[in-house]
């Protein structure tokens, strides 16, 4: 009996291990095998996103207008899960599903792939910042630019106003090249150039001539319509552009604009013109040479761009803000107002330089005396003493020299010659420059002396004589006449040239040439003083004389297009 009991009890004791065994089991199977199976799924997962990366491209982005954006997503080397994107326009506009182009969302993107993708965002913006989001929280960012050309950096919006009534065809850009090449933002032969319609992306044709210059012009095919404003964009700033096929457009533009990237820019100066000086033709460095330039201030004005009194005329030098000096010589308001400005020329080479307006405060620094080597416009009630000297070299019928209402009146009485002479002297060669009018009596005459106090015995002259043109030398007493016209004297206010050299002069009235024989043989060098006289009884006025430098050929000289100092707004893609 006692050994069942044993037996019996040996049982129950194995039975009870049994069960707690196997309840210990089913507690570990159910409770704590679960969690370190999760830890280890865990730590693997972080060990695989460790690795993980991702990059949202640039190249071939875009966006329209109606909030469909797309781009290309590069995935590293671990299959990332749970995308979607976060998308800002200056603020945040919400979490949006990706989706491939057929429009089936893109949940997860296996390791080493590149898809494009596309998210709707239902707004249209000119700009996106996207950020992806995914399940090992790998981040990329990335904007895109809605209305800009893909892989250009800068960009100029030009606005083509066309206040005609009809359609104008093309459109002609003057563009300073040379500054953005110099800048390094534009390829040396001008293959990035772009253009495009008012979207920004839409490229237009164009053909272009004479890259790397300040004067590149570029016409471009486009139709602007009547009575409208149009925005076009220049895009360049592309290392690996290809070269453009240009379009062959035979229709002249009928719209001109003209792009400057100025360094500098005269201060409180609205608006400027380049005038390019061309002095290719001419092998001498010309200092302090005096050019003209003729501009129509009638229309400046009547735009209200210029001031009516021309005051607020100003010149520089290449650089944009050194001053020039210059003088109005006639027309202001008119379509042919004359100036003249005072510059210096390196042979065979062009120089531009700049004319300002649209100052209205500003006030003329109009110069002559500052402008030219001789100048007198006979101000004030009396004769300026420190330039002339009054005389009278033949006779004793008295004379007389007058200055009043702007001009100077010159009188000598019979068989008397007097009148004033300059005491600066001048050497070969060299061109006088005027206005002047007969009033009455025998003779009144223009000549050179090379006496400073004045001559009648020596000279040589241009002038009348009762009703003809006499153009003559006297050496020592004897007159000598190279050539004589019959002509009368004119009576009305005439703008006079001579110009004088060691061999030649030209006498101009009114910018025709009176004197077909040139020859000048009474002195090849010297100095030589300007002689202003009359004989007889002549009575001759003087409104203005100058006496500037004279080389052959002289430099000639063009207006290039308006320039405004707010219509050049370079943008560029990262802070545009």
């Amino acid at each position: 009996m006692k050994g069942i009991s044993t037996f019996i009890a040996t049982v129950l004791l194995v039975i009870t291990t049994v069960t707690i065994g196997l309840g210990v089991y089913w507690w570990y199977k159910s409770t704590i095998s679960p969690v370190l199976e999760k830890t280890g799924e865990s730590a693997q997962s972080q060990a695989l996103c460790s690795l993980a990366s991702i990059r949202m491209l640039r190249e071939n982005s875009y966006c329209d207008s109606y909030g469909n954006i797309s781009f290309y997503i590069e995935n590293g080397k671990v299959k990332l899960s749970d995308l979607f994107v976060d998308v800002y326009a200056e603020q945040y506009i919400g979490s949006f599903k990706i989706h491939d182009k057929y429009g089936n969302e893109i949940k997860e993107i296996d390791p080493n792939k590149i898809l494009r993708v596309f998210v709707k965002v239902n707004e249209s913006k000119k700009s996106y910042t996207i950020k992806i989001r995914n399940n090992c929280n790998v981040e990329s960012s990335l904007t895109i630019k809605c209305n800009w050309l893909e892989g250009w950096f800068y960009r100029i919006p030009i606005s083509i106003n066309n206040t005609a009534s009809t359609n104008l065809q093309n459109v002609e850009i003057n563009l300073d090249s040379l500054t953005l090449i110099s800048d390094a933002k534009l390829r040396r032969d001008c293959s990035d150039i772009r253009f495009t319609d008012s979207d920004g992306i839409s490229l237009l044709n164009y053909n272009i001539s004479n890259c790397n210059s300040e004067n590149t012009k570029i016409w471009i095919n486009i139709t602007i319509p009547a009575n409208s404003n149009k925005t076009i964009y220049l895009y360049y700033g592309n290392p690996s552009a290809n070269l453009p096929v240009y379009y062959n457009i035979t229709s002249v533009p009928q719209i001109s604009i003209s792009i400057v990237f100025p360094k500098a820019w005269l201060s409180d100066f609205q608006y400027r013109i380049s005038i390019l000086i061309n002095n290719t033709l001419n092998p001498n460095n010309l200092t302090d040479y005096q050019i003209l330039v003729t501009l129509n201030t009638q229309s400046l004005i009547s735009a209200g761009k210029m001031r009516s009194d021309c005051g607020d005329i100003r010149f520089t030098d290449s650089d944009g803000t050194t001053l020039l000096n210059y003088w109005i010589e006639s027309g202001c308001d008119s379509n042919n107002t004359r100036i003249w400005i005072k510059v210096n020329i390196s042979a065979s080479s062009t120089k531009t330089i700049y004319l300002y307006y649209g100052n209205l405060s500003a006030s003329s620094l109009s110069n002559g005396d500052a402008t030219f080597d001789f100048f007198d416009d006979f101000l004030g009630t009396s004769l300026n003493i420190s330039k002339w000297t009054a005389g009278c070299w033949t006779g004793s019928g008295g004379y007389s020299v007058t200055v009043s209402n702007g001009y100077v009146r010159i009188y000598s009485g019979s068989s008397t010659a007097a009148g004033i002479v300059s005491k600066t002297g001048f050497s070969f060669p060299f061109i006088v420059e005027g206005s002047y009018r007969w009033v009455s009596g025998a003779e009144n005459w223009h000549a050179i002396v090379q006496t400073s106090s004045g001559s009648d015995s020596d000279w040589v002259r241009h002038g009348y004589s009762y009703t003809a043109y006499y153009y003559q030398k006297r050496t020592s007493g004897t007159i000598s006449t190279y050539q004589s016209l019959s002509r009368f004297p004119p009576t009305f206010w005439t703008r006079i040239k001579i110009i004088w050299t060691s061999s030649s002069s030209f006498y101009y009235e009114n910018y025709n040439q009176v004197n077909t024989v040139t020859t000048q043989d009474r002195w090849s060098s010297g100095t030589n003083y300007i002689q202003l006289f009359t004989w007889n009884g002549g009575t001759s006025d003087y409104d203005w004389i100058a006496v500037r430098k004279y080389t052959y050929p002289e430099p000639t000289t063009s207006l290039g297009a308006e320039q405004s100092l707010s219509n050049i707004t370079e943008q560029n893609y990262y802070s545009y």
